[in-house]
């Protein structure tokens, strides 16, 4: 594929997710409005924090995977995995939402989210000389602080939902490392590895998936509610 691999990759991640968009039964190209709205908060953050690591080398493209066209050192590709990420992690979230109606999961928040914070913060203490472990990890304890704080019953759903993310998220970025579109600084992640993968990785898109289900969440509640006939109750704060 030479390079367009980068850009068939990302065509990957938003393939499926916009095919089934149209269903009836989820109609999810029904609630764009509110994953805009969530996909710019998310490359408000993690745009500038590619840019910085990209910068630092912390992580690197190769120039034979990508088309050539950069702005600020970081393939136009990237730009659009974290364009595309968002829209797969919420339809994904939704998707289950309409599957399972009632809220099962709204008691996990307050099991799971207090000891993965804990879990987390061990991690972060033995991992501040990795660079990329250690922003990641204060990144997603922060996020998993906020919503413990406010008490928000979707994250049940959000957890489920990761689970089946992170499927087809590992996939992807394993594609992006075996195929040498990316490579990771080994210096500045965690030993551990997941295939061609750091650990890093993961702890990565779960901050990604949960700030973008967070935005979504967050623009169902505040924008749009004249119009807006798909805000589930059962995950209202």
């Amino acid at each position: 594929m030479g390079r367009f691999t980068f850009l068939f990759i990302d065509l990957l991640i938003i393939g499926l997710p916009i095919l089934f968009s149209f269903s009836k039964r989820i109609h999810f190209i029904s609630r764009f409005k509110h994953v805009t709205i969530a996909t710019f908060l998310v490359i408000s953050i993690f745009i500038p924090w590619n840019i910085a690591f990209t910068t630092l080398k912390i992580w690197s493209y190769s120039p034979s995977k990508y088309l050539g066209l950069t702005i600020v050192e970081v393939p136009i590709e990237a730009y659009l995995y974290y364009m595309f990420t968002p829209y797969l992690c919420i339809f994904i979230y939704v998707w289950l939402t309409k599957i399972i109606k009632k809220n099962y999961f709204k008691g996990a928040h307050f099991a799971v989210t207090p000891f993965l914070i804990a879990a987390l913060v061990l991690l972060l203490l033995n991992s501040f000389d990795q660079t990329y472990a250690a922003f990641s990890l204060c990144f997603l304890i922060l996020l998993l602080f906020i919503q413990l704080v406010n008490g928000k019953r979707y994250m049940g759903k959000f957890y489920l939902s990761f689970v089946f993310s992170i499927v087809p998220l590992f996939i992807v970025d394993s594609l992006l490392a075996a195929l040498n579109v990316i490579w990771f600084d080994s210096k500045v992640t965690l030993a551990y590895k997941l295939g061609y993968l750091p650990l890093d990785t993961l702890i990565f898109d779960a901050g990604l998936c949960l700030l973008s289900v967070m935005g979504f969440e967050w623009s169902q509640r505040n924008f749009f509610k004249h119009s807006s006939r798909h805000v589930e109750e059962e995950t209202a704060s």
